[in-house]
């Protein structure tokens, strides 16, 4: 089915439909924010914008500045988030399945229960961010995920860096069989489980911005 013409940012229309999806917020009428793909976002300026439960799905937000932004509980699935600022921004509990995040700034942003799965975080400034509860990206049928006291989750198996360490290095079967495909992308995904852990501890002992 073709999509309409997309419509650009700078023309207010985004503007009205911010609108109207604030006061459907409030119960004051309005129309919730249900088609995104209508707009061309990139490089759009929305500090603060208030976008609570929008459907912004596959939306276009390459380089968009959403600081302190509240996007508490927002479809963001699939979404091209390159290079955009969130710095503050509320996304607790949004949905950011498939969403390209790659370069993006999420300094101090709350992301408790959000759902990366899938997700590209590659190069993301994630200094301050808060991801207890958050689901992270996994590329591989076992989910993998961490928590902020340290401990991986790899499918139902919760371990410490230190115990993962050793399993990883030892001979010991798994339910996937060392030396596949499957295996290697479960390794990887430890690997930057492990990576965004030690991002979290560390600025938590006061070194994030050195």
């Amino acid at each position: 089915m073709r999509q309409p013409n997309k419509i650009p940012y700078n023309n207010g229309t985004f503007a009205d439909a911010l609108q109207a999806h604030r006061a459907w917020l409030n119960d004051k009428g309005g129309e919730r924010l249900l088609t995104p793909w209508r707009f061309v976002l990139s490089g759009a300026v929305l500090r603060g914008a208030v976008l609570r439960d929008a459907v912004l799905r596959g939306a276009v937000l390459r380089d968009a500045v959403l600081s302190g932004a509240v996007l508490r509980g927002a479809d963001l699935s699939d979404a091209d988030l390159r290079g955009a600022v969130l710095s503050g921004a509320d996304l607790s509990n949004a949905v950011l399945r498939g969403a390209v995040l790659r370069g993006a700034v999420l300094r101090d942003a709350v992301l408790s229960g959000a759902v990366l799965r899938g997700a590209d975080l590659s190069d993301a400034d994630l200094r301050g961010a808060v991801l207890s509860g958050a689901v992270l990206p996994a590329y591989h049928k076992w989910t993998v995920t961490w928590r902020t006291d340290g401990r991986i989750t790899v499918g139902c198996k919760s371990k410490s860096i230190a115990e993962w360490d050793e399993w990883f290095a030892s001979d010991e079967e798994y339910e996937t069989p060392r030396n596949t495909a499957d295996f290697e992308r479960i390794e990887a995904a430890y690997q930057h489980a492990r990576r965004m852990v030690e991002i979290y501890q560390k600025y938590e002992a006061g070194d994030g911005n050195k």
